[in-house]
């Protein structure tokens, strides 16, 4: 029996493969790998995505914010768009009122692995300047984003307990990474913003009315792990 999806779609109708994931590509990363291919579980029907959904919701093993194997399809459907693994996808893709998000970090990954980037650096991490160059192949000119601690004052965002106070160098990496991808790679991360950037849209701002946000992604990563003395991304943007 085959459950109907949709006019002409069945379970059993194939669904793309991960964009960038060609033949030989597969091949090369099962030689790469030890001979293992890492897309031997990806979902190739309606049927195998709804299956592998399903064993992944019920593994208890995802974030809690999805909340269904139909919102599991969703995320790795998403991912699909953007060339990302099934894995890939659940890890990286964040849903905030039914917005998708990508980290940063997954976002600086799709740019370096495109291969329309020439530059893509964080040329300066601290706790008060985060600095990223951006070039497309045949552009003439580096893009160079900046973003300041004064940037994220003035905007409201460093607040008493805030991801902002506790990690200023993370925060302002991660930030001036998206402005980045946006500004040169606006394609290859399909337009999307960070969580961090939905929930501060969100967040109430003194004298006005706004939504209590939920608890930024990067913020709770940071806190599970020892953030270190690792280096970490606004408004100000220069072509040099």
């Amino acid at each position: 029996m085959r459950t109907e999806m949709g006019p002409g779609m069945t379970t059993a109708t194939p669904i793309a493969a991960p964009v960038p994931y060609s033949a030989q590509q597969t091949a090369a990363w099962g030689q790469d790998h030890g001979g293992l291919n890492r897309l031997q579980f990806e979902p190739h029907s309606w049927a195998e995505l709804a299956a592998l959904a399903d064993v992944l919701f019920r593994s208890r093993l995802l974030p809690r914010s999805i909340p269904s194997p139909q919102a599991v399809m969703v995320i790795i459907f998403q991912g699909r768009e953007l060339g990302l693994s099934a894995m890939q996808s659940i890890n990286g893709i964040h849903v905030i009122e039914g917005r998708a998000s990508l980290s940063a970090q997954l976002m600086h990954s799709l740019v370096l692995r495109s291969e329309a980037h020439e530059i893509f650096e964080i040329i300066e991490s601290s706790d008060e300047l985060c600095r990223v160059a951006a070039r497309r192949k045949g552009d003439s000119a580096t893009l160079e984003i900046r973003w300041t601690l004064g940037d994220a004052k003035r905007a409201g965002l460093v607040r008493d307990g805030s991801g902002w106070q506790k990690y200023p160098r993370q925060m302002l990496r991660a930030r001036a990474i998206s402005d980045a991808a946006r500004a040169k790679f606006s394609d290859v991360i399909g337009g999307l913003y960070t969580p961090e950037e939905l929930d501060e849209q969100r967040a109430p701002r003194p004298g006005g009315a706004g939504v209590a946000p939920e608890r930024p992604v990067l913020e709770a990563t940071i806190d599970a792990i020892d953030p270190g003395p690792e280096p970490g991304l606004g408004p100000d943007v220069a072509s040099a």
